[in-house]
């Protein structure tokens, strides 16, 4: 409360887990959420939608995630690649009532 009008009015949490917290930590300050300040994760974990509010996150493929790093790093011991590799795994956004 302590910055009243200069607290930032979205905040991007670096995972739901952290997220969780913050959210309890704004809600014992009874900030409303999401009309004064909003918030959005990353992760999609099964408890996000239990929260108050429920969790407004990103859905991130775990399993490609996964299958891509293997991927690469067969590439790299196998084939004894040397190159740089850049992979992009789209995230879906999971809207909820935090944002």
């Amino acid at each position: 409360r302590k910055l009243g009008d200069k607290m930032p009015t979205a905040f991007c949490i670096a995972n739901d887990a952290l997220a969780i917290g913050v959210l309890q930590a704004f809600n014992e300050h009874k900030w409303d959420i999401p009309q004064r300040v909003s918030f959005f994760s990353i992760n999609d974990i099964w408890i996000a939608q239990y929260v108050s509010p429920p969790l407004t996150t990103f859905h991130i493929d775990i399993t490609i995630i996964c299958s891509s790093a293997l991927d690469l790093l067969r590439e790299r011991v196998i084939n004894n690649r040397k190159t740089t590799k850049v992979v992009y795994v789209n995230g879906t956004p999971v809207f909820r009532k935090s944002c």
